[in-house]
């Protein structure tokens, strides 16, 4: 894949937009979503759950992060959601009252700056090539107040023979997506990646990198064991301390 950042970017909301109805169907339901990500933001977070925390989703998709952050005691109010697919944000718009929504890429962030106790990316980054995500975590590091809270989870490569291959690191590929489609997928180790560059430009780690499947989802003990015995996710906490 050729295209620079933003024509990626642009190419990515199209793509939401046209699969939306079935990322819709996928999302609430996802089993990753409800046996490693959501977890991980209860197990990492807990201590921001409060009315007075505001905070800014990136790539918030339907709004399931910030439906999440809205039953943790989070206000929707003081909830911004960003995402570059129109038609996503629409189904957003109708299930939280309240919050606010930005239709726009996360490498700009047209926000105010030092505004925000918290910024979520969730399944986001690997949208993004290595500059592009760059300049979202500047950004994601200027509307964050001074001691505010990054925190993101991400698919972990080794889950994947593909993404294991080392010809294929530091480059898109076309991927399936959970929900039965295709998307383009940048494929980086994001662990080595965000360690050097939040440490090195404004953020101390907190805490954080490998997720462990929720005993809850024995639910469904086949994709239980699936996620139990090789890494797939990571989540990590991350601060701004200037």
């Amino acid at each position: 894949m050729t295209e620079n950042s933003f024509d990626v970017g642009h190419r990515i909301g199209a793509l939401f937009d046209n699969q939306a109805e079935q990322y819709i169907q996928f999302a609430d339901g996802s089993y990753t979503w409800n046996f490693l990500e959501k977890p991980a933001f209860d197990r990492y977070i807990p201590d921001l759950y409060n009315s007075s925390t505001k905070a800014l989703d990136i790539g918030c998709g339907t709004g399931r992060i910030i439906k999440h952050l809205s039953s943790r005691g989070l206000l929707a109010e003081n909830i911004i959601g960003i995402d570059v697919s129109l038609e996503l944000l629409k189904c957003a718009k109708k299930g939280l009252l309240g919050a606010s929504f930005v239709n726009n890429s996360s490498e700009e962030l047209p926000l105010i700056s030092d505004n925000f106790d918290l910024v979520t990316s969730n399944m986001t980054m690997h949208y993004l090539d290595n500059q592009a995500l760059e300049r979202t975590l500047n950004a994601v590091h200027r509307v964050l107040k001074t001691g505010g809270t990054f925190f993101f989870v991400e698919s972990d490569p080794d889950y994947i023979p593909e993404r294991r291959n080392p010809e294929n690191l530091n480059r898109w590929l076309e991927l399936r997506t959970s929900w039965g489609t295709t998307l383009p997928y940048f494929n980086r180790d994001p662990r080595p990646f965000l360690t050097s560059f939040l440490i090195n430009h404004g953020f101390r780690y907190i805490r954080g990198w490998a997720v462990n499947i929720s005993e809850a989802g024995k639910v469904d003990l086949v994709k239980y064991n699936r996620y139990f015995l090789r890494p797939y996710r990571i989540a990590a906490r991350f601060e701004k301390i200037g």
